[in-house]
């Protein structure tokens, strides 16, 4: 009896967009990164990894350290928002 590869995505063979969609999550990663610690735009960063979250979820193979990373500047932004919004206040 053949293994039932819908129940376990690890054995299907990856193709040519999931090789590349794990480059183009760090870009927008890394794109987020730069928009919150060198140009100090939390809402575009925030609007950048909102799409980087979708993208995650609908992944098969995903690196956990870009979720991290995904959450962590989410975060972040979320954070200087607030304190920039209080400070106004």
């Amino acid at each position: 009896m053949a293994p039932n590869t819908a129940a376990n995505s690890g054995t299907s063979p990856e193709n040519i967009y999931l090789c590349t969609l794990n480059q183009t999550i760090r870009f927008d990663i890394r794109y987020a990164h730069f928009l919150i610690m060198l140009q100090n735009k939390n809402d575009v960063a925030i609007k950048v990894l909102a799409d980087t979250s979708k993208l995650l979820n609908r992944t098969l193979y995903v690196n956990p350290q870009h979720k991290f990373y995904c959450a962590y500047l989410t975060g972040l932004a979320n954070m200087n928002l607030f304190v920039e919004k209080a400070l106004q206040f």
